[in-house]
């Protein structure tokens, strides 16, 4: 790939992540399960890192650019709807706090590590790695989205 096509590929992102943060506003009124959408979102964007490392085609590469650019925008863009969900508006100030101390250390620390290993070991294992960091952190909001799933259940159970 030469960076003409490497570049287009990037510009594949740019427009994903542009009609995920459309779509999330547009359906913002709408009543869903935030929590899932952004779980979802978070292993989808890793999934397709890790399986755009394997790729040999453009065509494929260019999908699931666009994959990962949609996924990210979405995680992005339904962030503070799944916050205002699960905490109480005094809570956001520290929740959002915490939020970016979390993505400061992820890339002071993450960051130079996937270089490092993108040089030591071939490009590949990099994105690998930041793949499944992407998965892990889904992994890692899995046991709210499933308390989540209860407890909407359980109101519902009781309404009925």
């Amino acid at each position: 790939m030469n960076t003409d096509e490497a570049a287009f590929g990037v510009t594949v992102i740019g427009i994903a992540n542009i009609v995920g943060c459309v779509s999330v506003i547009l359906t913002s009124s709408l009543k869903f399960n935030r929590l899932f959408l952004y779980f979802s979102s978070v292993a989808f964007f890793g999934a397709a890192a890790i399986v755009a490392s394997f790729t040999n085609s453009k065509e494929m590469y260019y999908g699931l650019a666009a994959c990962w650019g949609l996924g990210q925008s979405i995680t992005i863009a339904s962030l503070l709807g799944v916050v205002s969900d699960l905490c109480t508006a005094r809570q956001l100030p520290l929740l959002f706090g915490l939020q970016l101390l979390a993505e400061g250390i992820g890339g002071i620390a993450l960051v130079p590590l996937a270089a490092y290993i993108g040089e030591a070991t071939g490009e590949r294992y990099g994105i690998i790695f930041v793949g499944s960091c992407g998965v892990l952190g889904a992994l890692a909001i899995l046991p709210v989205v499933i308390l989540s799933f209860k407890k909407e259940k359980k109101t519902y159970s009781v309404s009925s």
